[in-house]
């Protein structure tokens, strides 16, 4: 509510809308015979004037809107809808509206869904004016329930109601589809009654949390009827005149965003060729493993690896037989080193190998030995065998940092490239 006392009667209007349309915030903004809403007055007047559903994708880009308090500075508002209620004398009360912080689109069925919530808001504002109309009232009361639980039903969302015994007072369809409890065997039962003690465990304590009148939210993977979700949970104490009446429940499937996440992760450090750590993953698990061998006092080593006259084995294979060069190159290493250690691909032939618990320089050789074996083996491209060959260069040090060994790995391997490639040379970092 903008403008106006916190209504109760409001809330559950407000929540839908928002989770229902996918925004971050709904509101029901009334006016008054003095003055329009000083907050969203810009939006609300124009919704009112023009008498139906107003929709601005982008603030920034309707010049009615663009210099508007609200939204070059907070909440910085770039999308807007609002759906005008009004007076049973046609008499405007205020907008439902729905707002976020970045551009968007409102599809048919999202207009569709606003004007219904409008319309239960504006039968809401005049039930109470409408005596003479009781009976009427009475019957679209009972038709905005039923949308409501329509409503509620459809979104891709858990909703639910929990008292302060932590018994289901309402839980819409979705919790069969989930998690294969229907929803009307839910109503009276405690959450652990009705959903199991292996659910409830996690919850107890955002739930108790809920109770005492703090808001809470979790996420947890749940595995039910042979699929797995992450479910994002938002529990909102629902408080009146000071005290926690019960808690408000409102759950979404974060599986596909988590995973696009875990996408855009492995993006970001996976080379897209080899599936090696790239460059910026390698810097990473560098830093990690300096840090761990400083704790333990323990020596580590990096390897630099270049294939030999790459250029003529790309001119001679053609792109596609070098591609598969270096995927094979990329994938001996790996299984010449430990699981512990780190193989990546910086770019085109060069690789890089972070040893991580390595005793000695000696026992560096004697790495460098195993590498160039499983390296000097035949590769078999496009049914033909052919020699490849590669400079090993390796910094060895007991007091690891990072430029140090990076730098001295260099000079490894410009070593064993000026010895005529084709072998390695290990050097001690500070030394």
């Amino acid at each position: 509510m903008l403008d106006t006392p916190q209504e109760n009667r409001f809330d559950r209007f407000t929540r839908i809308a928002a989770a229902a349309l996918g925004v971050p915030t709904a509101q029901v903004a009334l006016v008054d015979a003095e003055r329009r809403q000083s907050r969203l007055r810009a939006f609300c007047s124009h919704a009112i004037a023009q008498g139906d559903l107003l929709v601005v994708p982008d603030t920034h880009l309707d010049e009615r809107f663009a210099a508007d308090p609200l939204v070059a500075g907070a909440p910085f508002v770039r999308f807007y809808a609002g759906q005008p209620v009004f007076s049973a004398d046609g008499q405007p009360l205020g907008t439902l509206c729905i707002l976020d912080q970045r551009p968007r689109q409102l599809s048919d069925a999202d207009q569709r869904m606003l004007r219904d919530l409008a319309q239960m808001v504006q039968d809401e504002l005049n039930r109470g004016a409408r005596e003479a109309e009781l009976a009427a009232a009475h019957a679209r009361a009972i038709e905005s329930e039923e949308r409501l639980g329509v409503i509620a039903d459809n979104v891709p969302a858990l909703i639910a109601y929990v008292d302060t015994g932590l018994r289901y007072r309402f839980a819409n369809t979705r919790y069969q589809e989930w998690f294969g409890v229907n929803s009307a065997a839910m109503l009276g039962k405690t959450v652990p009654d009705a959903m199991g003690e292996a659910y409830f465990a996690p919850r107890r304590a955002a739930l108790e949390r809920c109770l005492e009148g703090h808001a809470s939210a979790l996420e947890f993977e749940e595995e039910r009827r042979g699929r797995r979700r992450v479910i994002s949970t938002t529990y909102l104490p629902h408080v009146r005149d000071g005290v926690v009446q019960g808690i408000h429940v409102l759950s979404t499937d974060a599986t596909s965003a988590r995973e696009y996440e875990r996408q855009l992760h492995a993006l970001a450090h996976a080379d897209h060729l080899t599936g090696l750590p790239n460059r910026r993953s390698y810097e990473e698990r560098l830093v990690q493993a300096i840090a761990r061998a400083r704790r333990s006092a323990v020596p580590m080593a990096l390897a630099y690896l270049d294939l030999d006259h790459f250029k003529q084995v790309n001119d001679s294979l053609g792109h596609a037989g070098g591609d598969a060069v270096l995927r094979e190159f990329g994938k001996r290493l790996s299984a010449t080193v430990r699981s512990s250690d780190t193989v990546a691909r910086l770019a085109s032939d060069e690789f890089v190998v972070v040893l991580e618990q390595v005793g000695s320089a000696r026992e560096c050789a004697r790495i460098a030995d195993k590498l160039l074996e499983a390296l000097r083996a035949d590769f078999t491209i496009d049914g033909k065998a052919h020699q490849i060959k590669a400079s090993i260069g390796i910094a060895w040090s007991a007091h690891p940092e990072q430029a140090a060994l990076a730098h001295t790995a260099g000079e490894a391997l410009v070593q064993s490239k000026r010895a005529g490639r084709d072998t390695a040379s290990v050097l001690v970092a500070g030394a």
